[in-house]
């Protein structure tokens, strides 16, 4: 009876040791973005994510290493978390406009539209977040403007939900310039 209780206590600290942490979820918190207007037209055509973070970890780099945060994941696909994100920012931004995706541009009359490639958006271990896009805008008569922006956020602590955090400000920042620039108040 003896050997049985050790074997038992032995089988159940074993099988503690060996459970796995829990999965965290993380998404960017939308802005509450006013309905869309009847106003000018910003169509986000195309936003891209890099290859490398197109996965549901979270992805930290540390020079050349690319680590995989395994329990720490986005709830949903990073590239649609980003044009959501995006596109409530901008509404937002610009009252008195409509700011729609590509997908809801087949029944709209022609107005500006932009294009958003993520070069990096990339999670530095105890350091932060820094972002790297290229953002091409069209008015509706004009030619096409190409900017690079690049962006950097420290973070407090550096934890995951710091480092979506800070990644969310940068979004923040990016979509920021982006109104401007359709305004014609960009520098």
């Amino acid at each position: 009876m003896k050997r049985f209780l050790i074997a038992a206590a032995l089988a159940a600290s074993l099988s503690a040791c060996g459970s796995t942490p829990r999965e965290q979820f993380y998404a960017f918190e939308p802005p509450h973005a006013p309905g869309a207007a009847d106003g000018p037209l910003l169509v986000l055509k195309q936003v891209s994510v890099p290859e490398l973070l197109q996965r549901p970890q979270l992805v930290l780099r540390e020079g050349t290493r690319v680590t995989l945060l395994e329990q720490q994941r986005w709830a949903e696909p990073l590239a649609s978390g980003v044009a959501q994100y995006l596109r409530a920012r901008l509404q937002q931004l610009l009252p008195g406009w409509r700011v729609i995706s590509r997908e809801q541009q087949l029944r709209s009359a022609p107005g500006w539209e932009a294009q958003i490639d993520l070069h990096s958006m990339d999670l530095l271990a105890a350091r932060g977040v820094q972002l790297s896009a290229m953002v091409q805008l069209q008015p509706p008569q004009g030619a096409r403007q190409s900017q690079q922006h690049s962006l950097a956020q420290t973070c407090a602590g550096c934890e995951p939900a710091q480092l979506v955090a800070a990644q969310q400000q940068l979004l923040d920042q990016l979509a920021q310039q982006i109104a401007a620039r359709v305004q014609g108040k960009a520098p």
